[in-house]
C-alpha cells in the first residue's frame, strides 16, 4: 500500500522531502559600501547559491562569474540554513546594529537581513558562519 501511495505521489508531481529538513531555493549575500573608490576597485558584490550548489557572484561594475559548492561546503551551508538561530534570525531580525558606510546583507526566503556588525563582532552566529563560507566567492576581479 506504501508503495502505491509513493508512486502516485510521483505521479501527481509532489517532490519527495529533502533529506536536509528545509526547503529553500536560494540564498544571497550582498557586500557593499560608498561612495565607490576612483580606482577601479568593485564597492558591490553579490553572491547567489542555489539548492544544487551552483554559484553566481556579480561584481560591479559587470564582472559575473559561476562557480559551484564542493560537498563538504554544501553541507555546511545546509547545516547553517536549517540552524534554529538562523531561520529565527532571518523571521525575527538579528541583534545586529545597522552600519551607516558599509552593509552585508543576507536575503533568504524572501527576507532580506543587515547583518555588518554581526559579522564583524566577536563570538559566532549564523551570519558569521554564513559569510565566512561564502566569501570566498565574493570577488571576480583579483584582489589585491
Amino acid at each position: 500500500m506504501r508503495l502505491v501511495f509513493v508512486l502516485g505521489l510521483f505521479a501527481c508531481g509532489a517532490r519527495p522531502a529533502d533529506p536536509s529538513g528545509i526547503d529553500w531555493r536560494t540564498v544571497s549575500i550582498e557586500w557593499s559600501y560608498g561612495p565607490c573608490p576612483a580606482d577601479g576597485r568593485s564597492c558591490h558584490q553579490l553572491v547567489r547559491v542555489d539548492r544544487a550548489g551552483n554559484v553566481l557572484t556579480e561584481e560591479s561594475p559587470a564582472l559575473v562569474k559561476k562557480s559551484v559548492l564542493d560537498a563538504s561546503e554544501k553541507a555546511r551551508l545546509e547545516v547553517v540554513l536549517a540552524s534554529p538561530g538562523f531561520r529565527s534570525g532571518m523571521k525575527d531580525g538579528f541583534p545586529c546594529k545597522e552600519s551607516q558606510d558599509a552593509r552585508i546583507v543576507i536575503a533568504f526566503d524572501g527576507l532580506a537581513r543587515e547583518v555588518l556588525t554581526c559579522v564583524r563582532g566577536e563570538g559566532t552566529n549564523a551570519p558569521k558562519t554564513l559569510v565566512e563560507l561564502l566569501q570566498k566567492f565574493r570577488f571576480v576581479s583579483p584582489q589585491p
